[in-house]
């Protein structure tokens, strides 16, 4: 497809067996002859393209690139086994993203660049690593440790897993019996639920994905396939950082979040210095859609982008 118009573009694009759900951003401005830089967008867990990956792909487009935000396979609007959050099947999606990009007149197939919010910084560290054509990635209140915290058992962690666990192998049982999926809340939906949440993150996701709090969408439902959800605590992308040694990186975080210390040992972790912007009195989800510090992140990795421009 290659009559893409200024603005967001809703858009299909192959990935395996199935087809994502996606929108494309050009620059309002955009004269339908250049060739842009392209950033391929990571949602949080649970995410879809409406959310805080549609604001950053609308600003960043604004900024001089072709964006994509898009529905992970089995999420929102693309077709798939229903909510089951598997990282490794989310980065195929995200270089099959690419594919499409690189078959765009619009794209300069020179200047792809990956981007990850929350826990998307660990799909978009991991796909960076197994993918060559990728110049370069940014993340933004990056979401990295729950793998190291569930395992470890720290905090009550060793509890939280084996709950999972137990949770997963019955859902397993129960899939392969019936060929029906059992889903689970990962965000608390009464006070009560929001109160007992386990983690603050957890709390954070009530305050930005229920109903009537800014990431509200119709696409987005709070359900995940409790068969799957052992992929959320066997999957560190710490594992992978090393295999960015030629890979400029990006990192912003709240000075507040909550995941800031998982955000630092990302950093300490990289095997190059990457650039670092820490937003001051900002929380985790502050940076998902509050303009005051989505949009000074927004200018910082665009400009981190741009310098990677014919590097």
């Amino acid at each position: 497809m290659t009559d893409l118009k200024p603005g967001r573009n809703a858009v299909s694009i192959p990935s395996g067996s199935e087809t994502l759900a996606a929108h494309v951003y050009l620059p309002s401005d955009y004269n339908g002859t250049d060739k842009l830089p392209a950033v391929v967008l990571a949602v949080p867990a649970t995410g879809v393209k409406e959310q805080t990956v549609g604001v950053y792909a609308a600003k960043l487009a604004e900024r001089g690139f072709v964006t994509v935000a898009f529905d992970p396979a089995g999420w929102g609007e693309s077709t798939g086994r229903r909510f089951v959050m598997n990282p490794y099947d989310q980065a195929e999606d995200m270089k099959n993203v690419v594919g499409y990009l690189q078959g765009l007149a619009q794209v300069d197939s020179a200047s792809l660049f990956y981007m990850g919010i929350c826990r998307g910084a660990e799909v978009a560290t991991f796909a960076t690593a197994y993918d060559e054509r990728i110049k370069a990635l940014a993340v933004a209140s990056p979401y990295v440790d729950a793998a190291r915290s569930y395992v470890a058992g720290a905090g009550g962690g060793g509890n939280l897993r084996r709950t999972l666990l137990a949770q997963v192998a019955q859902a397993k049982a129960h899939f392969a019996a019936t060929g029906e999926d059992v889903y689970i809340k990962l965000v608390p939906e009464t006070q009560a639920e929001i109160d007992a949440a386990p983690t603050e993150v957890t709390r954070g996701m009530a305050a930005y994905y229920l109903p009537g709090k800014p990431g509200d969408t119709p696409n987005w439902h709070n359900q995940l396939a409790a068969a799957g959800a052992d992929n959320m605590i066997s999957f560190d992308p710490l594992d992978y950082v090393h295999m960015l040694e030629e890979v400029p990186v990006f990192v912003a975080y709240g000075a507040e979040a909550v995941t800031r210390p998982g955000a630092e040992a990302y950093v300490a972790a990289l095997p190059a210095a990457p650039e670092v912007s820490v937003i001051e009195g900002a929380d985790h989800f502050d940076l998902y859609w509050k303009d005051e510090f989505v949009d000074p992140t927004v200018e910082k990795a665009a400009a981190f982008f741009k310098a990677q421009i014919g590097g």
